[in-house]
């Protein structure tokens, strides 16, 4: 694949954070290909280091809730490859359902893995490139970020809140060398979208290649926002300008409830399986 830019990721030393699978692997892989020194975490340390070693990518262990552990990663990349240059904030779970059928914990671990993971790797990362005046951070966000899915309530939350973070920090650090970057793919064909073949047509569905593609763009072009596919951000800004009884049907006659009414369960079941094995406590990370 090839980008064309006057810019360039060629010897930049890029983390991308859940790196072992979907749109992470995706996105190292691509970076890689632009010449990238990349460095995979994930917090599945048997196939993150399985892939990174297949991949010829460097795996440091993180899980992003845990602030140490961030430190460490930092530490570790910069030792073995340098200073990072681009962090890729893509680590976030989904859990989908009613919202009064999501455990309180659960929805705890939400917002501590893809808000706080988030704001965790920021706060690692920007000292070193305040001190350099050169930088960049992408937030994988999500079109949930800029537009309420029902059986997604608490991900959105997370999501929506990200979209904040990383406008207000461009708006805070514009001017310092350092840009960021929010990315918001619609439904990706990956582990985190299975089960909702027919439940969730509203939107067209992309692939992990499409949105490392956006990602690597972002970087090259110092874009803030970006949606994959392009179309559906700049839509649902002109959507969300209509009148709320317009909005309301519109979506109802679009369907914006299939995740409830047709999310196969037992499709999406090892991935729930898997995730949940990460609701843990605060105080066991």
């Amino acid at each position: 694949m090839a980008i064309f830019s006057k810019s360039t990721l060629k010897q930049k030393v890029c983390l991308v954070t859940g790196g072992a699978r979907g749109i992470g692997l995706a996105t190292a892989r691509l970076l890689k290909q632009q010449g990238a020194k990349v460095a995979i975490s994930d917090v599945d340390h048997l196939l993150g280091a399985k892939v990174a070693k297949e991949e010829g990518l460097l795996f440091v262990p993180c899980d992003v809730r845990n602030s140490q552990q961030w430190q460490q990663a930092v530490q570790h990349v910069t030792a073995h490859l340098g200073p990072i240059d681009c962090l890729i904030n893509n680590a976030g779970i989904m859990p989908m359902g009613r919202f009064l059928d999501e455990s309180p914990s659960m929805s705890q671990t939400q917002l501590d893995i893809n808000l706080m993971g988030v704001i965790q790797g920021i706060r690692a990362v920007l000292p070193s490139m305040q001190e350099r005046r050169y930088g960049h951070i992408v937030n994988v966000a999500s079109l949930a970020g800029v537009m309420g899915v029902p059986g997604a309530a608490v991900y959105c939350a997370s999501k929506y809140a990200v979209v904040g973070l990383t406008e207000s920090l461009a708006h805070e650090y514009r001017g310092s060398g350092i840009g960021f970057s929010i990315v918001m793919p619609a439904k990706v064909h990956t582990e985190l979208s299975s089960g909702t073949e027919n439940a969730s047509k509203l939107i067209p569905a992309v692939e992990p290649e499409d949105v490392a593609q956006a990602i690597c763009k972002s970087i090259l072009n110092k874009r803030l926002r970006t949606s994959v596919p392009a179309m559906v951000d700049p839509l649902n800004q002109v959507f969300s300008m209509l009148p709320q009884f317009v909005q309301s049907k519109g979506r109802a006659i679009l369907g914006d409830q299939m995740i409830l009414k047709g999310l196969n369960k037992n499709a999406h079941a090892s991935y729930e399986q898997r995730i949940s094995a990460l609701n843990t406590s605060r105080q066991d990370i």
